[in-house]
């Protein structure tokens, strides 16, 4: 799954309040640091999305610009 459509599911999951970060973590096994990270992903702008999305940047780079916010 794309880390975008991660960040998707998440946001649908926490969208209703239910789920917080620590139980969505643990509902994918993963830690709070990567749903964080996830959540991040969700508020880049749509030219960036769009870049990440056709592969024309890796997530190392995406990331770096969840920064720049």
């Amino acid at each position: 799954m794309h880390p975008l459509d991660e960040a998707d599911v998440i946001m649908g999951l926490c969208a209703d309040g239910t789920e917080d970060f620590d139980s969505i973590a643990k509902r994918f096994g993963q830690t709070d640091k990567w749903v964080q990270q996830r959540v991040a992903l969700s508020d880049l702008i749509p030219a960036v999305k769009k870049a990440f999305r056709n592969c024309e940047m890796n997530l190392g780079t995406a990331s770096l610009f969840t920064r720049l916010n």
